[in-house]
């Protein structure tokens, strides 16, 4: 009788055993092969040493310790009802449960990252508060497909990219949102400005004390054409910048536009202003300075940052008050709102109900602004009708590039403002 063959598969080697599955072979796990497990090793027989429920071999191989279990991307750190890899999708915090400080923790929050925002009655995505700002029902759920704006985003996208979902191009760069989006560029930000080497001086700002101010806007160029952000008055060797002159309506509108990367609309496609003292037409031969102008204020009424008079008259050589100025800058920049602006303590002459108060406390929330202390009353002033020089444009003009979300002012330096 000839014997049966039992064929039997060879054991695999020691240093490629798992035996608790968890991605790491037993040497690896049992380093000096005493079979104990020591300090610092990991269970051979235990898939998950810490217990936090992630399997050694995973959390080894993410980066994270075997050996201790509040780090596990299974376990819940802060016990906010979200485990840590749910906190890293969601981009909230793993050791506080909760991350946005309004009282109601992670797993419960309908928008863990927002504040001001708690509820999504139509469950659309975007919440209540929001859809009321923007002029949408919070009752609805279709308008969160809508493309209210028609940028190639809904509104849903909008409020998730942080676009805004009444204006086709947020960062006013000739691009829609939906382009950038798809391109891969940032549709919240314009990559416009540059910073260039140190040019001389302007002659009449050699001790005046915008110099720093001056000095820098010199340098900063706008892309992609480069053109540079101040020149002056008068010729090539023996420019000026006028300081303490009031600036015209026209200049103030020519350095908002240009400081905030707002392309200039061509005559193609210029809006019609109808002001009778701005030729609407080409001229033969005419000036670049003429052509300039008329583009600089068809593109400020194209986006609604100014308006002319009752008398069908835009005034560019006239001069600008502070308010006024301050308004044309505020509208050019978009800056968002910041929180409890409206209890900072305001000027004395600003008085709440003013047409410009929101002006003057935005620009007071983001430190573009101060005012003049008025001794014999102890307040301090505004001065809201007082003519603006241009030394005092020039600084709020730096300032806002400086925190204007829209535009890259972290190429600026910020060194010696307000020293």
């Amino acid at each position: 009788m000839i014997g049966a063959i039992l064929l039997c598969a060879p054991l695999p080697a020691l240093a490629e055993l798992d035996s608790d599955g968890d991605g790491l072979s037993d040497a690896m796990e049992d380093t000096n092969g005493n079979g104990i497990v020591d300090t610092g090793e990991t269970d051979p027989w235990n898939a998950d040493t810490d217990g936090g429920g992630e399997a050694d071999g995973a959390e080894i191989a993410g980066g994270r310790d075997p050996l201790t279990r509040e780090d596990d991307l299974t376990f819940d750190r802060d016990g906010d009802g979200l485990p840590n890899g749910k906190e890293l999708e969601l981009g909230t915090d793993p050791e506080n449960p909760d991350t946005d400080g309004d009282g109601v923790d992670d797993a419960e929050d309908v928008f863990p990252l927002e504040k001001e925002y708690q509820t999504d009655n139509d469950q659309d995505g975007m919440p209540d508060q929001y859809e009321e700002a923007h002029g949408f029902s919070p009752e609805l759920r279709s308008d969160g497909e809508e493309d209210t704006d028609g940028d190639g985003l809904s509104n849903r996208d909008e409020f998730i990219y942080g676009t805004d979902p009444l204006d086709p191009d947020t960062d006013r760069d000739g691009i829609t949102d939906g382009a950038e989006v798809q391109q891969g560029t940032e549709p919240l930000e314009n990559a416009c400005l540059q910073y260039g080497a140190p040019v001389e001086l302007l002659g009449d700002m050699q001790s005046h004390w915008a110099g720093l101010y001056v000095s820098r806007l010199q340098r900063i160029k706008t892309l992609p054409d480069k053109t540079q952000l101040v020149r002056g008055y008068g010729e090539e060797n023996n420019r000026s910048f006028a300081p303490d002159q009031p600036i015209t309506r026209f200049e103030l509108l020519k350095l908002a536009l240009l400081s905030g990367c707002i392309p200039l609309m061509e005559d193609d496609d210029a809006v019609s202003s109808d002001f009778s003292d701005i030729p609407r037409t080409v001229r033969k031969f005419e000036s670049a300075d003429r052509t300039q102008r008329r583009r600089v204020i068809s593109t400020a009424v194209r986006y609604g940052i100014v308006q002319g008079y009752e008398d069908g008259t835009f005034r560019p050589d006239a001069p600008v008050n502070r308010v006024e100025a301050l308004k044309m800058l505020m509208e050019v920049s978009n800056l968002p709102a910041v929180e409890d602006e409206y209890s900072l303590p305001s000027f004395a002459d600003v008085p709440e109900d003013a047409w410009f108060s929101p002006y003057v406390r935005r620009a007071l929330a983001y430190v573009l602004v101060s005012g003049y202390p008025d001794a014999s009353a102890q307040t301090v002033l505004f001065k809201p009708e007082q003519p603006i020089t241009r030394a005092e444009a020039a600084k709020v003009i730096y300032l806002l590039m400086l925190v204007n979300p829209h535009v890259n002012g972290y190429v600026l330096p910020a060194e010696g403002i307000g020293e």
